[in-house]
């Protein structure tokens, strides 16, 4: 499975620093090192040192560099969440919170004494990452795509209801009204990608994908979309962050909500501590913490 990375392909000239940095790597000095040179090089007694037998060891070295930190220690546990995905996860500088990341604080860290590491990734990549077991726990909507590399822990934990949004000024009288599924077969439907609420349950209609609430709101306020659909929570902490409040009208959508589950990953070394962990859950519910933590980031409909 392809892996995005930030970085570039690298310096691969043959001359200059980096030549002298690969003869220092292989014990040589710039004078006994050269490109076109020979393929050994004197060490300090004056006898001949293969220069492929330094290349293996610096290759082991580099793939230790690079391959090794992909994986957790294993005497910790990794979170991963979706960047910039208010007021659910986001990261501040070096801070990552939200509401996901405090219900995992108080369930592996608070009530199990665990050590926790939180990481904030594209969508994507936080999957992958829990599907190859590099990481041990995310938040998410049950799909059939998830079960097959993931299991929930304590049932659902955090609500999630759809809502529609469309511009202020082309919401006429729908306000305080209530819609149904059938009215996105008809415009055109935005969404975030990876939604797998929308993947399941739009019926029908054009959807247009986006990568993140922002963009997503920007596509609506820009007319690039009739309206969009996704958890209102999500979009009404977007819109504040975007100072956009006002452009947008919040129609509820009917239907079932859903929950978004606690899940570990089918292939996490930390899969004995389930029974444990469901039951730290089900305290949090009837110690009322559970209500608590969520209620700090709930927020009305705007009317």
């Amino acid at each position: 499975m392809a892996i995005d990375s930030d970085h570039g392909d690298g310096d691969l000239q043959i001359g200059g620093a980096p030549q002298r940095f690969l003869g220092w790597v292989l014990g040589c000095s710039q004078r006994g090192y050269g490109a076109g040179g020979n393929t050994k090089c004197r060490d300090d007694s004056g006898r001949g040192r293969p220069v492929l037998r330094h290349i293996a060891i610096w290759g082991v070295q580099a793939l230790l560099v690079f391959v090794v930190p992909l994986a957790h220690a294993d005497s910790g546990i990794l979170v991963v969440y979706a960047e910039q995905y208010r007021p659910y996860s986001w990261q501040d500088g070096t801070r990552v919170q939200g509401l996901e990341v405090e219900l995992a604080e108080e369930i592996l860290q608070h009530r199990m004494g665990l050590v926790v590491e939180h990481r904030v990734l594209p969508w994507a990549r936080a999957q992958a990452d829990v599907s190859m077991g590099n990481a041990d726990f995310f938040f998410a909507v049950e799909t059939p795509d998830r079960n097959l590399f993931s299991r929930p822990i304590g049932g659902g934990l955090i609500p999630w209801r759809a809502s529609v949004f469309v511009r202020s000024k082309d919401g006429g009288g729908l306000s305080g009204e209530t819609i149904g599924l059938d009215v996105l077969c008809g415009p055109k439907t935005g969404a975030v990608r990876g939604n797998g609420w929308v993947k399941k349950h739009l019926p029908c209609g054009t959807l247009s994908l986006a990568n993140s609430p922002q963009a997503l709101v920007r596509m609506l306020l820009m007319k690039r979309t009739d309206l969009i659909v996704d958890d209102g929570l999500m979009l009404r902490s977007t819109a504040r962050q975007l100072q956009v409040e006002n452009d947008l009208l919040e129609i509820p959508l009917k239907g079932e909500s859903v929950s978004i589950q606690f899940r570990i990953s089918l292939k996490s070394s930390h899969r004995a501590l389930i029974p444990q962990l469901e039951k730290a859950i089900d305290a949090m519910r009837v110690d009322g913490t559970l209500k608590r933590i969520i209620g700090q980031y709930a927020e009305p409909l705007r009317p």
